[in-house]
Order: structure tokens, then sequence, then C-alpha cells
């Protein structure tokens, strides 16, 4: 069966001013993605496109890569129509890098928690070693705006490496609620208390919403919270939060920002083996990270949808045997493999990419 031709087609409903014959490019591209779980050019050539010589594929991969002009906020539009979830999104913004040789790659997302992951929506390579500055995370959040209303977003959270005051300023200014990590020594109040001196008292996994409303933080009005855990070294560490209202949920709503992670998890080792990728260029790993989130969409979609189907079992300490991304991504395999005989499989699978919402909820 051509998988492709079917493909291309769910593909060009979402991309529809987009070149037929990049689309087919695309298709065949996230085929040989979730076959071989590599980005790895020399291994996914051999795959791309049977009955031709993987020189002559190696090359087209790179010249799609190199030349074709890639919307993203279209391409976003597409990765958050597939997630099944139309409002009350918690939305993470994280930073990931890594470097080839000496060059640095480093890069800064945002994506919409669901459950334990996160679907990634739009993403940019800083071109520099370290942290993001405040007009970085501004653009790459108008970009996200454009595609998500603010209304439609719970809350915004980040951890301490995104504060400042003309950032937090910016989020209210656009009336994005918010749970973001301070650092323990952020001045709070008229009196400019480091915070941490603040919830001294607490014991391990207690919380506290600082009595009297709102404080002066980084220049705003704020709620803070925070707590105690412990931390990797074995020792207490503080988490302190501000959040311009709803702080009886910023921390419930803050752990959920681990679902950022377990995406960069997912895209790196424990999933598509990004790393091992030559490129360097921006514009070239921009999108590929797009192949990327769209193979990885659709391994959760049908990961959910076969824990439904046939529930993965639990350990001993409660955590699934395997996670939902992996148990569809194992199944997609399975299905792209072998296609002749897995034709109707691979039509059901489809499905999660023509409509989520309802492929998850008929089941």
């Amino acid at each position: 069966m051509n998988y492709v031709s079917k493909l291309t087609s769910v593909l060009s409903d979402d991309l529809a001013g987009w070149h037929k014959a990049r689309l087919k490019f695309m298709a065949r591209f996230v085929g040989s993605l979730l076959k071989l779980t590599t980005v790895n050019f020399s291994d996914l050539a051999l795959a791309l496109k049977p009955g031709v010589q993987a020189s002559s594929n190696y090359r087209r991969i790179q010249r799609f890569m190199a030349d074709f002009t890639f919307d993203f906020d279209a391409f976003g539009q597409l990765l958050l129509r597939l997630l099944p979830q139309k409002s009350g999104f918690t939305v993470s913004m994280d930073r990931t890098n890594w470097q080839f040789g000496e060059t640095e790659i480093n890069v800064l997302m945002i994506g919409i928690c669901r459950g334990k992951v996160c679907f990634p929506v739009v993403w940019k390579l800083l071109g520099k070693a370290g942290n993001s500055n405040t007009d970085e995370r501004i653009a790459l959040t108008k970009r996200f705006l454009a595609l998500v209303d603010p209304r439609d977003i719970h809350t915004f959270v980040a951890d301490r490496e995104f504060i400042g005051e003309r950032w937090l300023g910016y989020l209210i200014g656009e009336k994005v609620p918010f749970s973001i990590r301070i650092r323990k020594n952020t001045n709070v109040g008229p009196e400019e208390t480091p915070a941490w001196k603040l919830f001294s008292g607490l014991k391990v996994d207690q919380k506290r919403i600082l009595p009297g409303g709102r404080k002066s933080v980084l220049g705003h009005s704020l709620y803070v919270v925070g707590t105690k855990y412990i931390g990797r070294e074995g020792e207490p560490e503080h988490l302190i939060l501000v959040c311009p209202k709803r702080p009886h949920q910023a921390l419930h709503q803050y752990r959920r920002r681990w679902g950022i992670e377990t995406l960069f998890g997912i895209l790196k080792s424990r999933g598509f083996n990004l790393e091992a990728t030559h490129l360097t260029g921006e514009k070239r790993l921009e999108k590929l990270l797009g192949l990327l989130a769209l193979a990885f969409a659709w391994s959760q979609l049908i990961g959910e949808w076969r824990d439904q189907q046939d529930p993965l079992d639990r350990k001993a300490h409660g955590r699934l045997e395997k996670s939902r991304f992996r148990y569809g991504l194992d199944y997609l395999r399975r299905v792209m493999l072998d296609l002749t005989e897995r034709k109707g499989d691979f039509l059901v699978c489809l499905q999660a990419l023509v409509a989520p919402r309802q492929f998850l909820s008929c089941t």
C-alpha cells in the first residue's frame, strides 16, 4: 500500500498552500522517522523512497532542509489541531541545548501540556549559548498568541530562567495568566526581603501563600507561593512562584511544566535521537523539529488510543510500564513496516491525524 498519497492528502487539508511535492516529501520523511526512529540522514535515505538510490534520497533531504520555505505559522496551526483539547491550556516555555562539535545548538520552545507530556507548537533556534533574553521570549510568545487566544490559556508556566520585569509585564499586558518560578534571592515587598526568608520555616512538602494578597515582585503586584522539596542532591530546596491570580492552583499548574522536559527527552534520547543530526543551520534545524513534532504528535495520539483499547500495565510503584508515546510509536512502527498486511490498521491510525478529538472520544 502506498501510504504516501494518503498521508499527503491529510497534510494538504491543513497546509493547502504548500507545494504538493513538498508535502509528499514530508509524508515520506515522517514515515521513515517512524520506521527508523533516528534523524540521521544517511539512515533515513535508505528508507525514504524505495527503488531510488540512497544517494539521491540523501540529496533530496538536503534540498528540502536547505531550500524549502517552511510556513511555521501554518504548521503550528496543524500541530494545535492535533491536540485533543480546545481550551484550558497549561502552556509551558523551556529551552533545550546540546553541542555538535564546537557548535552550540540551543532551542527555545513553547508547547501545551497534556497529561505528563507536552505538544510542541512553536520554537526558535537561538543561535547562541546560554539563556534566552526578553526580546527572544516575547517574539516567540507573540507567534504562539497568534495561534492561541489568551482566554484559552489556564496558566503559562516556566522555570526561574524565564523571569524579568519587562517579560512579566508583557504577559500581564497580554492577559496571559502565569505561574513562574523565581530565584530564591529575588526581593519581595517594599522591604525587599529575599524570597527564601519568607518561606524559611516551611517543612518539606508544606506550601504557603504569602498572606495579605499581592506583593511587589520584579516591579509587579503578584501573589507569591512557596514550598520545599528534596532536591537532586538530597537536600531541601525552595520552590517559589509568582502569579497574577489563582494562587491556590499555582503549584499544581507549575508541576505540569515537567511535560516539556519529557518532550525534550522524547525528541532526543528516548524517541528520535535528535542529537544524532549533523545539522547546525538554524533554519534547517527548525524544519527538522517541525517534522519531529508531527511524528511525535501522531505517536502520542496512537499511544493514548492504544491505552484505551489495551491498557498499559503498571509497575509496582504505580507508573506505566512504558509511556503512551512509546506505546504509540512502537505500534506505528509495526504498522509502517508491514503495510502490505496492515493496510486496515494504517487507515485507522490515519484517523488520529484527520480528527484527533473524535478519534479518541469514539473509542
